[in-house]
């Protein structure tokens, strides 16, 4: 159901694109404009390259298109001291009645 929903999405955006290399380079350009970031083009490019590779295996298209997927760095890691602040914050409002049962 959530596949369905986003190649529904993805395909909505490329509603009024010419299917040229040229369209296809607008609409990314246009996706770069609104804002959005390269995880989330991907998301629509990725549903995009399924109907462009669709459309033309079945011949509506005379020329295979694509849409290179942007790069989308890593996300910067957490410090390992915060997440052990979190760790034990959590453990030790959930683990209370465990310490205890043992005579900790």
């Amino acid at each position: 159901m959530r596949t369905t929903r986003t190649y529904r999405q993805g395909l909505a955006t490329l509603a009024t694109t010419p299917l040229t290399k040229i369209g296809l380079a607008a609409w990314l350009r246009a996706m770069r404009d609104q804002g959005l970031t390269p995880g989330g083009i991907n998301m629509y490019a990725r549903s995009v390259n399924s109907f462009l590779s669709w459309a033309h295996g079945e011949g509506l298209l005379p020329e295979r298109l694509r849409i290179r997927l942007l790069l989308d760095p890593p996300k910067p890691l957490t410090p390992i001291s915060a997440t052990r602040r979190s760790v034990d914050s959590w453990c030790s409002v959930h683990t209370t009645g465990f310490r205890s049962a043992l005579g900790h």
